[in-house]
């Protein structure tokens, strides 16, 4: 079979739902929308990556109204 590498990426994502195999589900309680991943949920707030993972992950005060959705 000669199947072509762009094939092989499409098959690839739709087999994982468009998410990345550690990204953990992230909720805003303010709105109660979901997230695939916290560097999704973080575009749309005002911090950057690295320190919005710190607030979410419990390593510095979140000021957010985001967290892990763990279930």
């Amino acid at each position: 079979l000669n199947i072509g590498i762009e094939y092989r990426q499409k098959m690839s994502i739709l087999k994982m739902g468009n998410r990345p195999g550690n990204a953990r589900y992230t909720l805003n309680t303010e709105n109660g929308i979901f997230y695939n991943s916290g560097k999704e949920a973080c575009k749309y707030t005002i911090y950057n990556y690295g320190y919005f993972k710190m607030m979410i992950g419990g390593k510095a005060p979140n000021k957010t109204g985001f967290i892990y959705a763990d279930w």
